[in-house]
């Protein structure tokens, strides 16, 4: 959301919408992405885009739970124009606002196992972001499903996918993924996933819908 193309319009309609449901939805899971743009742009933009976000939202009738996207990270771009020291610098505005402290969580509910997390890393190399899931909460991620055990269903929210074949479908078929447009340690990331029973991984990030299905025979 932005004050820009009717976007406070869109969402409110989208509300709408989701309330208007029969049956009524139990929750609300977002991908990430919540507002238009945090990255390259200056504190006073942020402030409006989360205000904006929070005036429409508030209208939703149920409980919701937010993915953070790399647009709702403050200053991870060459071009950026808050500086380090600025409070709407980084995760922290969303992790105050919108993670109860933090980027990543889960919760139960009705029998099944939720997983939200935190995909979005900084890259130093850029000063940009990457797609990674780092090492502490790698290691939360392990506990978090040593608690919940072998034979509950799973499910996972990500921003940025594990897998994805956009790149290969627009360009060169050989083409791999940019730092950014998956996360890179994947394969770490599903290696902790396969010993449990996870039934959906969920993603946003991409401009297109994907459904990838991996099967072992």
């Amino acid at each position: 959301i932005d004050r820009h193309r009717e976007a406070p319009r869109g969402v409110r309609e989208c509300i709408s919408a989701v309330n208007a449901l029969a049956p009524s939805v139990e929750f609300v899971l977002t991908g990430g992405d919540l507002i238009m743009d945090a990255l390259a742009v200056d504190a006073d933009s942020i402030r409006e885009q989360w205000h904006l976000f929070d005036e429409e939202w508030k209208n939703l009738r149920v409980k919701s739970y937010h993915t953070i996207g790399n647009h709702d990270i403050g200053g991870w771009a060459e071009d950026a124009k808050v500086a380090a020291s600025e409070p709407e610098y980084g995760k922290e505005l969303f992790a105050r606002r919108y993670g109860n402290g933090g980027t990543y969580q889960s919760f139960d509910h009705l029998g099944w196992h939720f997983i939200v997390l935190d995909s979005v890393a900084y890259d130093e190399t850029t000063g940009g972001y990457q797609g990674w899931i780092d090492d502490a909460q790698l290691e939360w991620l392990k506990a978090d499903l040593l608690r919940v055990g072998k034979t509950t269903p799973v499910i996972v929210s990500t921003h940025i996918p594990f897998f994805s074949v956009w790149g290969q479908y627009t360009a060169d078929p050989r083409k791999g993924e940019s730092r950014g447009g998956v996360v890179g340690n994947a394969h770490l990331v599903r290696k902790v996933l396969s010993d449990y029973n996870v039934k959906l991984v969920l993603c946003g990030h991409g401009h297109v819908s994907e459904r990838i299905e991996l099967s072992h025979h």
